[in-house]
């Protein structure tokens, strides 16, 4: 079987999910975020909390990685971490295209600029046997069955203060060997709770003005085109024929999402060469890094979210396997003035 790239299938579904607007408006913003991790195949499975403040073109982030697992987690312990994780804090002066790692507990500092030039492009010689001779890579598996849908469920609840209503989205490919004919299944699941509070407005402003900052220190290009901007083009399964119904589909999204639990499930359905085969390999994004597509973002059902404390992954009931899953919560959204000194290396740090 081959594998849907579940970090594309995210980055198009939370990315337009959250609707950026930009704004001439300026607002001092803290957001805080919980994940829950389910790992990959139930590997790393871990909690994650992060704070973030921005301000302006400056960006403070707090986060805390406690792995829940039994192997990553003793590992942690072992690392002196014990049962509260290790705690991480980065400044970020896009303004001043510098960044400060601080370590909290020994109060030392890195410092290193968010941008560097690269060095001058040194020309690639390739030898006749390592081209690939312009010839396009065989591709033994084709597409059966794609479904992508978008439904709104008509439920509302109030989550963390937020008054939410829900979205169901679900990818279902179903996939053939044309070589072995076996058959395989990929199922993605993505629940959402959104909300349109203004907090979530004036936050996302700031979020994408900072972004765009961000995008243009790296000297990365601009783009307005949705199937470029959240990379739509590079799922696999989908095409430039696709992109439309796709798109249309997601608009029907409205608000941010509070909380997002996502799940993914694969495996071999048909004339499988061994029933009880593990589910298949995350694949390999091709895809940069940075901006929406970096969320990971993330992915937990949401009834086993609060209690991942085994490093193996349930079977589902149509016998796939789950890949991966997870929850992430916004737990507060704070658009009152922030002090200056959080975006600063505190006093009495010294440099690593």
């Amino acid at each position: 079987m081959t594998n849907v790239n579940p970090k594309f299938a995210l980055t198009a579904v939370l990315g337009l999910a959250l609707g950026l607007v930009l704004s001439s408006v300026r607002a001092d913003v803290k957001v805080q975020t919980l994940t829950h991790f389910g790992g990959i195949a139930g590997m790393g499975a871990s909690n994650i909390s992060d704070t973030s403040y921005l301000q302006g073109h400056k960006k403070r982030s707090e986060s805390n990685l406690q792995f829940t697992g039994a192997v990553f987690g003793t590992v942690q312990k072992l690392m002196s971490h014990g049962d509260k994780g290790g705690n991480s804090v980065t400044i970020y002066r896009v303004d001043e295209n510098r960044k400060f790692v601080l370590d909290t507990a020994n109060k030392t500092y890195r410092e290193s600029p968010i941008y560097s030039p690269p060095p001058p492009s040194q020309a690639v010689k390739t030898s006749p046997s390592s081209s690939n001779s312009g010839q396009p890579k065989e591709n033994d598996v084709r597409v059966v069955k794609s479904e992508f849908n978008v439904q709104d469920t008509g439920k509302k609840q109030t989550i963390n203060g937020f008054q939410t209503h829900e979205y169901l989205v679900t990818w279902n490919v179903e996939t053939e060997n044309i070589k072995t004919h076996e058959h395989g299944r990929s199922l993605l699941t993505t629940e959402l709770w959104n909300s349109e509070d203004a907090r979530f407005i004036a936050a996302r402003k700031e979020q994408a003005a900072y972004g765009q900052a961000y995008a243009q220190l790296l000297h990365m290009p601009m783009t307005t085109d949705m199937t470029k901007q959240y990379g739509l083009l590079q799922m696999r399964y989908l095409t430039h024929k696709d992109i439309k119904p796709f798109a249309d589909k997601l608009s029907r999204i409205k608000g941010f999402p509070v909380v997002t639990d996502v799940k993914w499930e694969a495996g071999c359905t048909a004339n499988c060469a061994h029933s009880d085969q593990p589910p298949p390999q995350q694949e390999q994004s091709s895809g940069s890094s940075g901006g929406l597509g970096s969320l990971l973002g993330g992915l937990l059902n949401k009834n086993s979210a609060q209690n991942i404390q085994s490093d193996q992954q349930p079977k589902s009931t149509d016998g796939l396997s789950t890949i991966f899953q997870s929850h992430t919560e916004v737990q507060s959204i704070d658009t009152g003035s922030q002090p200056a000194s959080l975006f600063e290396v505190p006093a009495g740090y010294t440099k690593d």
